[in-house]
Parts: structure tokens; C-alpha cells; sequence
């Protein structure tokens, strides 16, 4: 949330090791410092995490700390971490948004927690695509349905160029957005050669602009 500028608060901070560790020793040692500098409301070694709870003096919430210890392939890139509340930046080694959506669809499918759902939604915004294999898809709408049966599944694309994709790994979305701006005909007509054979939507649409070669006058 803090290197993507994310609009919602973060339920907890979750952490991977990019290195091999001995987690015992890198626990007491981390404990060690978290007491020091916070009121340290839990501490446990779990099986596959580790996990801390700290309290500061003068906020009354607590903010829980996971660590995986298990050392897992991801992608990750340099970000600086901030809040408008803030003065405090710092640089960290966060996941990029293309593996932020990997671990989301994981989340999604583990849990029943709408945050998943919103965070998902957030990246498909930033321009990262919604890509797992066909399986997960199928089981993430599913999902989905179970939360909220009393409303269609609908999946916004970026034109027309997506809807080949869409019709073979996820054709069990009830209806298909897109966002376009230009030529609503050639969106109906892309539609009609993919025969989908259920509604679309359009839930963007506006004109040519400046940088796509309009004139302005």
C-alpha cells in the first residue's frame, strides 16, 4: 500500500525472505529489537511464518508483522515507501505489481476476505493483467459467487484485444466490461467475431484524444 499508493489501510505487514536465513536466530534477534523500541504483544515462531504484534505508546491500535520463512522465486523491485501522514520515507524491497496479483489470486483462493478482491481490482487499474492459469480463474469466479451470488462477475478489459484470452481461460464470467475510447462499432464488431455468446458492457467509452493523432480545435 505504501509503494503503490494503494487506497486502503493494510490489515497487517507481510514480509518474504530473499535469502536463505536461520529463522530461529533471525526471530530472537528481531524480537529483541521490536521489544525495545514498541510494546511487543505477541511473538510466535509458527510453521511456516513468523509473527509479531507490536503496540506503540501513543496509538492505541496494534499492527501485526508476518515473516514467511520459507524462501520462495518472486519478483521484486526498489520502491519508497510513504503516507501523506508522514515525513518518513523509506526504500525497501517490495514485490512489483505483476507479482503483488500472483500472491492476491493465491490469497483469494486461501481465504474469504474482500480486501483481495479490492487489491485485485486496484492492480487491474495500474494496467496488470488478471493471469493465472485457466483452473485458478475458474475457481477464483466461483469464489467470487459464493461470497456474493446475487450479482454478476464481470471483468472490465482494456479493449478488445484481451477478449480472445478472456473467452478461453475464463469463459464462465457472467458478463465481459471494456474500456475503450474511440470507435464503439469496433468494439461490437470485435465482439460479434469472438461470439461469446453473453453480454458485454461498456464501462468506459469516450473520444479520440490529443496524443492519438485528434486535433484539437
Amino acid at each position: 500500500r505504501l509503494c503503490y499508493e494503494l487506497n486502503r489501510y493494510s490489515a497487517d505487514l507481510d514480509f518474504w525472505f530473499i535469502k536463505r536465513v536461520n529463522a530461529a536466530s533471525y526471530f530472537k534477534r528481531l524480537k529483541e529489537f521490536l521489544n525495545s523500541q514498541y510494546e511487543l504483544t505477541d511473538a510466535k515462531m509458527k510453521f511456516y511464518t513468523l509473527l509479531f504484534e507490536i503496540r506503540a505508546g501513543d496509538y492505541p491500535k496494534r499492527l501485526k508483522i508476518e515473516i514467511r520463512k520459507k524462501k520462495t522465486p518472486c519478483d521484486f523491485q526498489e520502491r519508497i515507501a510513504f503516507s501523506k501522514y508522514s515525513t518518513t520515507q523509506v526504500i525497501m524491497k517490495a514485490h512489483t505489481l505483476e507479482q503483488t496479483m500472483k500472491n492476491k489470486i493465491e490469497a483469494a483462493l486461501d481465504r474469504s476476505e474482500i480486501r483481495d478482491y479490492f487489491d485485485m481490482e486496484f492492480l487491474i487499474r495500474q494496467g496488470v493483467k488478471l493471469k493465472a492459469p485457466k483452473r485458478k480463474l475458474r475457481m477464483l469466479i466461483q469464489k467470487v459467487k459464493k461470497i456474493d451470488p446475487h450479482h454478476p462477475v464481470v471483468y472490465a478489459a482494456a479493449g478488445t484485444s484481451e477478449l480472445p484470452y478472456l473467452k478461453k481461460y475464463v469463459p464462465s464470467l457472467d458478463i465481459i466490461g471494456i474500456n475503450d475510447y474511440g470507435s464503439a462499432l469496433m468494439v461490437q464488431s470485435g465482439w460479434q467475431r469472438q461470439d461469446f455468446g453473453k453480454p458485454y458492457l461498456m464501462t468506459e467509452f469516450g473520444q479520440l484524444t490529443g496524443d492519438q493523432g485528434l486535433v484539437d480545435r
